[in-house]
């Protein structure tokens, strides 16, 4: 019997691995919080060709979250607060749940009255506008009239 240590398949096989690395121009973006303590962090390029696209998509969702006459108020933020995360996710190529929604969900609402999603949203599109110059259409805040009364 040999003293030598058996090295694990994963080593055996990155002997034969080669790493391609490609400059695909993307920057790295921290969130931070008001106290500028870190939030989360995404990947974005700014030349992305789709992103004008996603983001309409994302804002005619926005703009389409209306709680319905007789709908149970509490089951429609759950589900808006799932496919507000679904959506940004979609918009960034990358899952948001961590990145953005860690710390504070979707429809929280914050000090200024806004929407914590709609916040977000709105600092997406400026970073667009001015990463790509491109202007943005923004999304509407409707959606606040149906939060607020949880926040009160």
């Amino acid at each position: 019997m040999s003293n030598k240590l058996v090295k694990p398949n994963s080593q055996i096989a990155n002997r034969n691995e080669e790493e391609l690395i490609i400059n695909t121009g993307t920057k790295k973006y921290v969130i931070k919080d008001e106290h500028r303590r870190p939030m989360g962090e995404f990947f974005w390029n700014p030349s992305d060709t789709g992103i004008l696209s996603r983001y309409n998509d994302v804002v005619e969702y926005f703009n389409s979250l209306d709680l319905k006459e007789g709908e149970d108020a509490e089951k429609f933020i759950v589900d808006a607060d799932k496919g507000i995360v679904e959506k940004m996710s979609y918009l960034l190529n990358e899952d948001t749940s961590t990145s953005l929604f860690s710390r504070v969900a979707p429809l929280s609402m914050l000090a200024n009255g806004n929407v914590f999603a709609f916040e977000v949203l709105d600092k997406i599109a400026s970073l667009v506008e001015k990463e790509s110059k491109i202007r943005v259409n923004r999304a509407n805040t409707k959606v606040n009239k149906y939060t607020r009364k949880y926040h009160n």
